[in-house]
């Protein structure tokens, strides 16, 4: 390929300006044409009465003047930065007051993803996320190309072609990268969709939804005072409407869901508000994770997310390639996308050691004489009414009872399963994770003992994988301490 050379798309400008540019520019819309012209506002006419029109049209003029060179900055900058594309490398090179080179390998790129937002959609343009597999930017995106979306297209395709030949060798002809946008593996309803937002909600917003529709119904029948009932209704109808607010964007998040495999890479798309297009080659999948929420639990069902440099990086590039669906009907779907990581939902995971029950029982213990100190001491010395009494107790009550259903749970639902290629590791309290991950993608481990675990031979403690934050580390669960030896030499 001859090196080609060319810049983002103008609209670049505009959204890095984001929401200061249009209300800069309403601002100026309404301020400048009611003192140069006939028509006045209230402002307007109160300056003029006041006799401070001249002090007024300064502070105008300053403002515009800080608007246009703020507008210009960002327009020269855009002017002055070029992208480079050459055969094996990709290069942004800005030449403002500070030169800036910032070039990666092509084959160094561990996934090309096309994104549009509502102002993309509406101009025609798209936003190019690349990201290499490096541990100093796994939090966030490496480079960010703003461009029409023909050429977004044509760009992503010859990326995804040149990782694919300078990582294997092989030369693919341009037929073989483009696919036709009618075969997928999964596609879904919108009853798939809203069934998913409702699974996707997690138990406190049920608890929050649920709580503030009880206190609504209470409020509305109490003999309280009128503005303290208005007071009441509008923060709970607050509240539920935030419940409502999350389930809506959880089904506008997923709308149009579609995930196929094609040759050496996962195919993801969705997204009404927020369009995302991923193509996502296997070997960068660094792990994968089966998420359960609170009532998704109940209901026995399961979604599934890959885990890869830079997609997690934010809400909006969350990488799902699974609906909300039974454990069955989860295995085929991994089966047939990324048999890859089917082992680790064949065998059954190791619960962890019965002497982790004491070490909870000491530390349930611990907990209890610490709440019973602090409970004791406001109910011995703060002067309170019986009615605060009765609540103190009532309050160190349920977190005497909340406290040891969460033992309970951790000791039920952590687990580890450890296979031939790649290790699960299982945690939660009310929803669960399951995180499977290859050996040779483990960045290192950690294990940690207190004394009383030295004493009971367990450990716990945690795999380390190149992700983002939020994604790049996973706890182990107790384990035998001889155990964790053996997790050593798999993955060395």
């Amino acid at each position: 390929m001859e090196r080609k050379k060319f810049r983002n798309h103008f609209s670049y400008v505009i959204e890095q300006l984001g929401g200061s540019f249009v209300i800069g520019l309403f601002l100026l819309w309404q301020l400048v044409p009611d003192l140069i012209g006939d028509t006045e506002n209230d402002i307007a006419k109160s300056v003029k009465d006041m006799g401070i029109l001249p002090v007024y049209i300064t502070v105008v003029l300053i403002f515009f003047l800080v608007f246009s060179l703020i507008v210009a900055f960002f327009v020269r900058r855009w002017y002055k930065t070029w992208i480079i594309i050459g055969s094996e490398t990709l290069s942004i090179e800005r030449n403002t007051i500070r030169s800036v080179k910032n070039t990666v390998g092509i084959k160094n790129i561990s996934n090309v993803n096309l994104n549009q937002n509502l102002f993309e959609m509406l101009i025609g343009t798209c936003n190019l996320k690349l990201n290499t597999n490096s541990l100093s930017t796994a939090n966030s995106t490496d480079i960010k190309l703003i461009l029409k979306k023909k050429q977004g297209e044509e760009l992503k395709q010859f990326l995804n072609r040149r990782i694919e030949e300078l990582n294997t060798g092989r030369v693919m002809e341009k037929e073989q990268e483009e696919a036709s946008d009618d075969k997928y593996d999964i596609e879904v309803t919108i009853k798939d969709i809203i069934k998913n937002g409702l699974l996707s909600l997690y138990g406190g917003t049920i608890l929050m939804v649920l709580g503030s529709f009880l206190a609504l119904v209470a409020d509305i029948v109490s003999d309280l005072g009128e503005a303290m009932k208005l007071g009441g209704i509008i923060a709970f109808i607050l509240l539920i409407l935030n419940g409502v607010l999350t389930l809506v964007k959880n089904i506008l998040k997923m709308y149009d869901f579609k995930v196929r495999r094609e040759n050496n890479k996962i195919h993801i798309k969705y997204g009404l508000y927020n369009r995302v297009d991923f193509a996502i080659p296997i070997n960068k999948i660094n792990a994968i994770v089966i998420h359960q929420t609170f009532i998704a639990r109940i209901f026995r069902k399961y979604s599934a997310e890959i885990i890869n440099v830079g997609i997690n990086d934010d809400d909006k590039t969350s990488a799902y390639f699974t609906f909300y669906c039974s454990k069955k009907q989860l295995k085929e779907y991994i089966d047939k996308l990324l048999p890859e990581f089917s082992e680790g939902l064949t065998e059954s995971i190791n619960k962890q050691p019965k002497r982790t029950l004491i070490r909870h029982g000491v530390a349930y213990l611990i907990q209890l004489v610490a709440l019973a100190l602090f409970s004791g001491s406001i109910l011995y010395y703060g002067k309170l009414s019986k009615v605060y009494h009765i609540s103190v107790i009532a309050v160190s009550i349920l977190l005497v009872v909340i406290l040891l259903l969460t033992k309970i749970l951790d000791y039920k639902t952590c687990g580890i399963f450890v296979g031939k290629d790649l290790i699960g590791v299982k945690d939660g309290i009310l929803g669960t994770q399951y995180t499977l991950i290859k050996y040779k993608n483990i960045q290192h481990m950690t294990l940690k003992q207190n004394i009383l675990e030295k004493k009971l031979g367990i450990a716990r403690g945690g795999l380390h994988i190149l992700a983002s934050t939020t994604h790049g580390s996973h706890l182990l669960p107790y384990i035998d301490e001889n155990y964790g030896d053996l997790i050593y030499k798999k993955f060395i």
